[in-house]
């Protein structure tokens, strides 16, 4: 009885060659060939082989006696796998493992990245019920998958394209509705990442709606409370409306598209006399309309008793030079204050700066051209209450 829990099995391996899989991944495969064994109860050999040295599994091939060779195939690319033989007899007793040998499979540059995307553009408007996406090769990519969402973030196709850099879709609506999509390409090393989404509307060639006009919070007024209600005047051919909403710094704080409606509830406000601004613009079938012009408004009570008076102004005297390109401005505080306005303006009136800088006395600004042009400034205070007085309006020449 043969029973061998060490017996050696000489063991080489090479390089067959390239193949693809029902797949569609590359892949390659290895011939492993050993030294026969020689005892009489020699009945089969089990090949063994993983791309984890000494961790094997069960085996991956069985051959008879006489045979001394097995072709492993399915092997990616870029990978490296090691290989290992035992003998069994006639009674079932394996062998322990032969030596081990490895190989690292060529090819296998890496997964690829993520492909750019061409058209539609972001935030196009595309008649029609046959849209096709477009998108720029990637380097060493086979194939393509093109993913498509509904707005409400649902995956209406997720396809697998081939190695090609266009795929038209059919069964759009042709009804205003908003859609977004990515693209990720794969080789034979993985899958890379998607692609940035673009967004696009699925319309008509016809007129977009105008824009609304806006109702309430009234621009420059107060809005209390903790949950502010936004109103607008309805739009001829309207069937959704997007509210938007920003911080004073003008960062964006909530872009909702409400539905066909002309008031929207937004609740966490802080109601501590913080400044928003907001518009709203409408979209139908044909696409996205202009926004409407920014209101701003203070989330806050205006209280006249505690009204805040105006600050005096300090640098650049009234009248007076400041010279170079940045000139700092100064003020006296005021009792309660919790930030300040300060405002910039041309000779003939323009605003050229509008910034709440801040508990603050004091602000540089930068840009100034330092060539003789006049410039006017005022200052206004803030608290939660709401904004007080503007200040005096002084003037200076830039030089």
């Amino acid at each position: 009885m043969m029973f061998r829990k060490s017996a050696a099995v000489a063991c080489f391996i090479f390089l067959v060659g390239a193949l693809f899989l029902p797949s569609l991944v590359l892949a390659g495969s290895a011939t492993v060939t050993w030294q026969p064994n020689t005892e009489p109860d020699l009945a089969k050999y089990r090949v063994y082989w993983s791309t984890t040295a000494g961790t094997y599994g069960t085996h991956k091939a069985e051959v008879p006696k006489g045979t001394t060779t097995q072709v492993a195939n399915g092997l990616t690319e870029g990978k490296t796998y090691y290989f290992v033989v035992t003998a069994v007899d006639v009674s079932g007793n394996e062998s322990g493992f032969s030596s081990r040998v490895s190989k690292t499979i060529p090819g296998g540059t890496g997964a690829p990245p993520a492909p750019a995307l061409s058209s539609p553009a972001n935030d196009a408007t595309v008649p029609g019920t046959s849209v096709t996406f477009k998108w720029n090769a990637v380097t060493g990519a086979t194939n393509y998958n093109v993913r498509i969402y509904t707005e409400a973030g649902a995956i209406a196709l997720d396809q697998w394209v081939g190695n090609i850099l266009s795929h038209t879709v059919n069964s759009f609506a042709n009804k205003g509705k908003a859609f977004s999509w990515r693209v990720r390409a794969r080789n034979s090393s993985g899958l890379g990442p998607f692609s940035a989404k673009r967004t696009f509307i699925n319309g008509t060639t016809s007129a977009v709606p105008s824009a609304p006009a806006l109702m309430s919070p009234a621009n420059g007024g107060y809005a209390p409370g903790t949950s502010v209600t936004f109103k607008w005047q309805a739009v001829t051919g309207a069937t959704n409306y997007n509210v938007r909403i920003y911080t004073e710094t003008g960062a964006i704080a909530l872009d909702q598209w409400v539905g066909n409606i002309l008031s929207h509830t937004v609740n966490g406000f802080s109601n501590t006399g913080k400044a928003f601004s907001w518009r709203v613009r409408a979209r139908n079938s044909s696409g996205l309309g202009p926004f409407s012009a920014k209101r701003t408004f203070i989330n806050g009570n205006e209280t006249s008793s505690t009204a805040l008076p105006a600050p005096a102004l300090s640098f650049p005297s009234n009248g007076g030079s400041a010279p170079g390109t940045e000139v700092t401005f100064k003020w006296q505080g005021v009792q309660g204050a919790t930030d300040y306005n300060i405002k910039i303006y041309t000779a003939t009136g323009g605003l050229a700066f509008d910034r709440w800088v801040g508990n603050t006395q004091s602000y540089k600004v930068y840009g100034f051209d330092n060539a003789g042009k006049t410039w006017l400034w005022t200052i206004t205070a803030k608290n939660e209450a709401g904004t007080g007085t503007v200040s005096a309006r002084w003037s200076f020449v830039n030089k």
